[in-house]
């Protein structure tokens, strides 16, 4: 059995805010949206019209239609490895201006600027000019959009701090940001008849900037800049935000459904054409977005009441359901007796938007509760690189549905023959009815940290002492009354086995230090043997009971050994691979929440062959988990157990705990106090027991029992 082994990081207390944020400031946070969704609109809409218009429109042509096509492609495919780049990049940033302003302040102005010289390319420019100006206008515009984007998207979950706050923020959005497409799909129409393409993209740009640095003016004072840097490799930070269960139980949710949403907007020419059997779409598919869209706004009060009444969890499952529900009503729109197609298709858009206005609404908040989920667990404050990693898949993600749409239409996309244009509603509907059923294991709740009271970077707790996020420790850890009589059975059975059994010889000492029924993390040292954390468990009284986290790939990776483990209970397997262990941290947490001792193994992995008389370097992990916890470490000394025969002396010593480390506690506490503790496992190490020659060792396959 492996002890558990976390290094950490430390973290720098974050600044507390004790007010809420005042109308003035969320809206002028949520009007950067209406200039960024102005920009992107626009710059979609027109983009691939200016570089390779129609033959007949008397435009002159950049570039080829498919060339350009595929320069866009494969751009956005290079483009989604920026998101995950900066974010880390921001989470780890110090300046006296915090971790987000320094990019959102440079990266604007230049993130303005190439979105306008990507409509200038050079006037008297070769083909392969116009390419190699079009394709670097076009990445660095992606570049900078990320720089100044994902460090502002992380400025949410640190000026709101409630789930109120966050809903009213993401709700401001939402509305900003429909304004905002309309203006890049329809006032930027009006503006290239009045000036030109390139005119148009400069008054759009100039708006996005404004806005942004507006909404940096409304939060100026509410920026956090004390929040230390998230100090984890590149790699790690990588693993450990996708290693979170409940991003991932999230991610894949809006990633889906947005593919079925973008299948649909694709779709809607050829809807028109087919259902309603108009030449000419243009009109027509802007009016079923206007009454999706419409009807979309409608219901965000709605979601907003049903989130706070409920949570945002339960209301984002209704939203993903009820779109998906809603997506299959485009099949059978126009099928309906006695009624004209028109309206059928007005109530089908209907229909498909209000249920949208859930889907738009809470990913922001919800991607900011994971963040905090992150941060109780680990210390580190980690938001951009966790909307840096949504960003990333939704962009990879995204060739997925014009190739599922293409793919459809295939199968019939003219009034003789609908059947592929009738099928990508319910086919877009699998795809949300997928994100749906990934949500269920989601279940963090609305207010992850305490509204009051300890920041992001300190550990929060209740009045136990018991920090809030395992509040709802898994049933495995909980002390009942079942769980107290299970102890004391499984303690005798151990004895039973072991001394009468394998004749072991157990000698036992301090346990006059132990206090009876706090709940400690016990560490114990030197670790070489699968039977030390049995000698343990047998040595201390049986409640409360010590819990000590097993490694799932090796202890519980044979059906025997699960039966044995799980018959003498007192093991909760987690993954061990990886060096940054998410999972053993949030068990051990939530441990030592439920009122049980955890049992640890300090010394870190692969000390198995280390002399069985000396103690390797303790590990800062128990120094985070006493921190975090608030809870004593009692020190335990272990002799004679790395091997083991018939009759073998097993010595266990008990020293008095050492008092938890404060909270917060910086890398430096942390060194210190595993030091400390290492000095108090060496004080009490039993002298090692005198062994009989090699002849007289029966039964030496015990070492390897486990």
């Amino acid at each position: 059995m492996r002890g558990l082994t976390m290094t950490p990081g430390s973290a720098t207390p974050r600044r507390r805010t004790t007010r809420p944020l005042t109308q003035g400031e969320r809206m002028l946070f949520s009007l950067s949206s209406l200039g960024s969704e102005a920009l992107i609109q626009s710059r979609a809409a027109w983009l691939l019209y200016f570089y390779a218009p129609p033959a007949d429109s008397g435009l002159r042509q950049w570039l080829p239609l498919g060339f350009v096509g595929f320069l866009l492609t494969a751009l956005r495919a290079i483009d989604s490895f920026d998101a995950i780049l900066v974010g880390y990049w921001s989470d780890r940033t110090r300046s006296r201006l915090g971790r987000r302003l320094p990019f959102i302040l440079a990266g604007a102005p230049l993130w303005a600027l190439f979105a306008v010289l990507t409509f200038t390319p050079p006037p008297a420019g070769s083909f392969a000019a116009t390419a190699v100006w079009f394709a670097l206008a076009v990445e660095l515009y992606g570049f900078f959009a990320t720089l100044a984007g994902a460090p502002y998207e992380a400025l949410m979950p640190e000026i709101a701090r409630t789930s109120h706050e966050r809903l009213q923020v993401v709700g401001a959005r939402v509305y900003f940001g429909v304004a905002g497409a309309a203006i890049g799909l329809v006032g930027s129409a009006a503006l290239v008849d009045r000036f030109d393409v390139q005119g148009m993209m400069i008054a759009v740009a100039a708006l996005a900037l404004f806005t942004r640095y507006l909404g940096v003016a409304g939060v100026w004072r509410r920026v956090d800049r004390q929040q230390g840097p998230a100090d984890l490799p590149f790699r790690a930070a990588v693993r450990a935000t996708f290693a979170n269960d409940q991003f991932r139980a999230f991610l894949p949710t809006f990633v889906l459904f947005q593919t079925g949403l973008q299948m649909l907007t694709g779709l809607l020419p050829y809807y028109v054409r087919v259902v309603l059997g108009v030449d000419e779409p243009g009109q027509w598919v802007a009016l079923l977005m206007a009454v999706a869209i419409v009807a979309m706004l409608a219901a965000v009060p709605v979601f907003s009441a049903i989130a706070r009444r409920r949570s945002k969890r339960e209301a984002y499952r209704l939203a993903l359901l009820g779109t998906a529900l809603a997506f299959p009503t485009l099949f059978f729109a126009g099928f309906l007796p006695g009624i004209p197609a028109l309206p059928q298709v007005l109530a089908a858009m209907a229909l498909v938007g209000a249920p949208m206005a859930g889907v738009y609404l809470f990913p922001a908040a919800i991607t900011a509760d994971v963040a905090d989920h992150d941060a109780s667990i680990t210390g580190l404050r980690r938001e951009a690189s966790y909307f840096g990693a949504q960003n990333f898949v939704e962009k990879i993600t995204s060739a997925l549905s014009p190739l599922t749409l293409a793919g459809l239409l295939t199968l019939g996309n003219t009034a003789a023959n609908p059947l592929g244009v009738r099928l990508v509603g319910p086919t877009a509907a699998l795809f949300v009815l997928a994100g749906w059923f990934c949500f269920r294991s989601y279940h963090l709740p609305d207010d992850v940290l305490p509204t009051s009271g300890g920041d992001a970077g300190e550990s929060p707790h209740l009045a136990d002492g018991a920090p809030k996020l395992a509040r709802e420790a898994p049933a495995t850890t909980r002390p009942g009354r079942a769980s107290r009589l299970r102890a004391r059975l499984a303690r005798r059975l151990m004895v039973l086995i072991a001394c009468w059994g394998f004749r072991l010889r157990l000698e036992i000492s301090g346990l006059e230090h132990v206090p009876p029924g706090e709940p400690l993390i016990v560490a114990g040292a030197p670790h070489r043997n699968w039977i030390d954390p049995f000698l343990i468990a047998m040595a201390l009284p049986p409640t409360p009971r010590v819990v000590f986290l097993g490694s799932e790939q090796a202890m519980f990776g044979t059906w025997w050994k699960r039966v044995v483990l799980r018959v003498a209970g007192g093991v909760v397997p987690v993954s061990t691979t990886g060096r940054f262990n998410r999972n053993g941290l949030e068990t051990s947490l939530a441990v030592l929440a439920a009122g049980s001792r955890l049992g640890v193994f300090p010394e870190g992995w692969g000390q198995v062959e280390a002399p069985p008389d000396e103690i390797q370097p303790v590990q800062r992990g128990v120094a985070f988990l006493s921190a975090r916890s608030g809870r004593r470490v009692l020190p335990v000394g272990i002799s004679g157990s790395q091997r083991l025969w018939q009759g073998k002396t097993l010595r266990v010593c008990f020293g008095p705990p050492l008092e938890p480390l404060a909270a917060p506690a910086s890398r430096a506490e942390t060194q210190r106090y595993a030091e400390r503790l290492s000095a108090a496992m060496h004080a009490v190490m039993p002298p090692l027991p005198v062994e009989p020659p090699l002849a007289a060792r029966r039964w030496q396959w015990l070492t390897r029992l486990l």
